[in-house]
Parts: C-alpha cells; structure tokens; sequence
C-alpha cells in the first residue's frame, strides 16, 4: 500500500491515501534524522533523502489539513543528543545576532572587517596593537603643534566625523522593525538634546529594559485539544474540548521573576471553569524558570487542589525538573502530575492526557488521544486497520501504560 501510493503523484491521492502516505513518511523521515544528525550515521543519501522531504511537502500543500505544530515542515533537524556537557569557548565568539535583511548581514561583515582592520590591509590582530603605538608616538611627537591648527579647520574634521559616526543602515532598521525599538531610539537621541551623552545613554538603556521586560513579563497561553484526525488543535472556546473536564493550557514565553504573577493570574482564571476537573500545562516553550515562577506553579497546585481540581505538567525539561525538584515544587504537585520531556515531548503530552482521562473520569465527554506511529514504545490506541481511525469508532485507551514518575521521558 505505502509503496503504490509512494509511486502515485500527489495530485492524484485521496484524502484517505494521503493521510497514510504522510504519516509513513513522516516516519521515515523521523529515522534518517536520528540517524544524521544524533549518530553521524545516514542511512540514505542526500539525494534520496531530498525525494522525501519533497515529497512530504508536497502532500502538506496538497492536503493543509495534515500540517500540525509538530510537521516536519516547521523543524529542521532532530532533539540534541544526549551526553553533550555544555562547554565555554576559550575565545568569544562574534555573534551574527538577529539578522533580518540582506542589510543586516552586510552591516556585520563590514563591523567584522573594522574590528580586525581589513579595510586597512592588517592581516593579524597585531595591527591594532601598531596602529596604537603609531597614534601615540603622533601624540608625542605632534601633540604641541595642535594648538596652531586653525579650529575652522577643527570643526570640519568635526563635522565629518559627525556624519560618518551614525549607523544608518541600523539606524534605519530600527526605526522599521517594532514600536518598541523606534521608540527607545528617538528617546535615546531626544535626550542627547537635553542632557549629557552619558545621561542620554543611560536613558536609552533603562527604556529598552522596561520595554523588554514589559514584553517579557505576559507569557504566550494557547489552549490546545486534540482533532478528529488526532492532531493538536488550537482551540478558542472551552465549549470546543472533547472532554468538558481536561483542559491542555499551551505555555510559551520567559517564566521569570516578572511574568510570574500575570501567569499565575491567566491560568486561575482558565481553572475558574466549573466543569474543569484537570488542568495541563504544556511547559514545551516555557523558557527561564526561577524560584518565583516555581512558587506561582505550587501556588497554582494548592488552589487547584482546594478546589477538588488537579495540576499536571507535562513537556518539562531537564533542567526545568531539576529546579522544581530542588525548589521542592515538585512535591507540591506530586512527582506522578509531572511528565518530563527527555525522551519525547510528544508522548510527554500524550501520557498526560491518558492520565487526565483516567482521573477525570468518561463522563461528559470523551478524549480523544495523539499518537505518532514514528515513536517507539507507544502502544498503538487506534483501530489496527491501515492504523487509522474512523469518525464515530470506539478508540480503547485500557491497554495504555499507566503513567509513573518519569514517564514519556
């Protein structure tokens, strides 16, 4: 079957062969990226491997319905391998930053080149300790001679330093990327007009950080379900859930000293939901988790708790497990509603999901299950034939793996 439609063109697959011919690659494709980029051992070349990729895409243009968050089409690469200590460079390196144009790019190239003297011909870092010593032997030998320099002449040096000192080329990306950059720039130079240049900097500093942390401080919430083709969904209305009782509360963003009372604050008032018996946090893209971030968790697991609710959280990382471990949060909420992502956040979600069902109960609704055939050690919960499932089928979740401290990875 997988063979025929791999032949077929894409255009000329039903809904139904293209559902199997995407998850067969997306397969596939999962494999040869463990075994490129996490063993250094490819199993195809790239030539074949491009057939695939090509191929995987097109059927997501041809079918848009198939792409999800979690398409291929929307990563590069595979998870970092394991066993990789973090190590610091014994020279800094010269990063690129956020480049967005063309002129981004050039803007640091020629930063690079003024930095180590190439537009001057050095060749070596050892011209900027030359050019030094050649200034100050200036200085010495010239110095007296300065005051004799007509200062008309001083003020046209002046002026074209002046000219040449600004940026542009960032001066104009700034005034077009965000409000926030544009308006820290035109503060940062109005002050120049009133007060002194070091005054004015300081200025411009302390309104980038309030800028920043104003953005930082409103963490990312999407609540999330899972669709007929059980696929993750967005989802804008707690009408829309396929169980009344679970709520799977997508977060993404800085969970820092600043955010933490706004999240606390958004996430109480998705709980406040009558029908809601179990709350799960999605920690996939929650980013800088500290010790008030932890607190507003147990807080969380406290209310949730006086209120006959519970707390799950699934997708967290290893060294987001260690902090709530240490700050002793994990305690608070019970080690057993906390689902690590080390092996897959996928399945991280899904055994959340499985343990929300079974502590919600089947009734008022019914959970419908992701799965991805590409994992090992999921038991399947779909019908075995051509391991899809059909609208209105009965989906069995009584063989799934209970759920233990450390499960999903």
């Amino acid at each position: 079957m997988a063979r025929e439609s791999t032949k077929t063109d894409v255009d000329a697959l039903s809904a139904k062969a293209a559902k199997a011919e995407h998850a067969r690659l997306e397969a596939e494709l999962r494999k040869h990226d463990e075994a490129y980029y996490q063993r250094d051992a490819p199993t195809v070349s790239d030539a074949e491997y491009d057939e695939l990729r090509r191929r995987y895409g097109a059927i997501e243009e041809r079918f848009p319905e198939l792409r999800t968050l979690e398409s291929l089409t929307r990563k590069v690469g595979a998870a970092p391998a394991r066993g990789f200590a973090k190590v610091r460079h014994a020279v800094p390196m010269l990063s690129l930053a956020n480049a967005f144009s063309e002129e981004d790019v050039t803007d640091f190239v020629a930063r690079i080149r003024r930095f180590l003297n190439l537009k001057e011909g050095a060749r070596t870092q050892v011209s900027a300790i030359l050019a030094s010593l050649w200034i100050l032997v200036v200085i010495v030998a010239f110095g007296p001679l300065v005051q004799h320099v007509p200062r008309a002449a001083l003020a046209g040096v002046l002026l074209v330093l002046a000219w040449r000192l600004p940026d542009w080329g960032r001066i104009r990306t700034m005034l077009r990327a965000t409000k926030a950059d544009r308006a820290a720039l035109l503060a940062t130079f109005f002050a120049t007009l009133v007060v002194r240049l070091d005054t004015a900097l300081f200025v411009g500093v302390l309104i980038s950080l309030a800028l920043y942390l104003k953005k930082a401080q409103t963490p990312h919430l999407v609540e999330y379900d899972v669709g007929r083709a059980r696929k993750l969904r967005q989802i804008d209305n707690p009408k829309e859930r396929s169980h009344p009782a679970i709520c799977l509360l997508h977060v993404e963003g800085d969970l820092f000293f600043a955010a933490a009372e706004v999240f606390e604050r958004e996430v109480r008032r998705v709980a406040a939901d009558p029908a809601l018996k179990v709350l799960i946090l999605r920690m996939k893209n929650a980013r800088n988790l500290d010790a008030t971030s932890s607190l507003a968790l147990a807080n969380l697991a406290r209310w949730l708790s006086a209120r006959g609710k519970r707390l799950l959280i699934s997708g967290v990382s290893g060294e987001a497990d260690e902090i709530l471990a240490r700050a002793g949060v994990a305690d608070v909420i019970g080690r057993e509603n906390i689902f690590s992502s080390r092996k897959s956040i996928l399945e991280s979600t899904r055994d959340a999901l499985l343990y929300a069902q079974k502590l919600a109960g089947g009734k008022g609704g019914e959970l419908r299950v992701f799965r991805h055939s590409g994992e090992e050690g999921w038991e399947s919960d779909e019908p075995e034939e051509a391991g899809e499932w059909k609208e209105g089928a009965e989906k069995p979740t009584e063989g799934a793996a209970k759920p233990t401290e450390g499960a999903g990875g």
